[in-house]
C-alpha cells in the first residue's frame, strides 16, 4: 500500500509490554501512543482505498485490519488469496503476501449485492 506522497507503507502487528515490566515506562507510553497514531493512519489509509473503489458500505479500517490479521494467523510465509464472509452478505477477497511478521495487502475485491468492488493498494 502507499501513502499519497507515495511512501510504501506494510502492515505489522503490534504488541506492547504494560508499564508494569518495564524499566522505562514514560518511554514505553511514549512508544504507545506512536504506535496507536501509526496506526489510526493505517486505518484511516484503508478505509480511503475501499472507499474511493465505490464501496457503497459504512466501512471500518480497523474492522478490515482486524479481519486480515484473523485470517493470516497461523499462516506461513507466501502469496494468499483469502476470503472472508466480512458481513452477512458481503465477502472480501483479500490478496495478501505475508512475511516474517508483517504483511502486504496487494488487492481487495468486495463481493456485495450491489456489485463487485476492488481496492488496488499497491497502486
Amino acid at each position: 500500500m502507499r501513502w499519497k506522497d507515495g511512501t510504501i507503507v506494510t502492515a505489522t502487528t503490534y504488541s506492547a509490554s504494560s508499564e508494569a515490566d518495564c524499566e522505562c515506562p514514560l518511554y514505553v507510553a511514549s512508544n504507545i501512543e506512536r504506535k496507536e497514531e501509526h496506526m489510526n493512519e493505517l486505518y484511516e489509509a484503508i478505509e480511503q482505498k475501499i472507499k474511493a473503489s465505490g464501496y457503497p458500505r459504512a466501512i471500518s479500517g480497523e474492522d478490515v485490519y482486524n479481519d486480515i490479521c484473523d485470517q493470516i494467523d497461523g499462516k506461513e510465509n507466501g502469496t494468499y488469496l483469502l476470503l472472508s464472509k466480512f458481513e452477512e452478505d458481503v465477502v472480501f477477497e483479500y490478496h495478501i503476501t505475508i512475511q516474517d511478521e508483517d504483511f502486504n495487502l496487494g488487492i481487495l475485491t468486495m463481493r456485495t449485492p450491489e456489485g463487485v468492488f476492488e481496492a488496488d493498494f499497491d497502486a
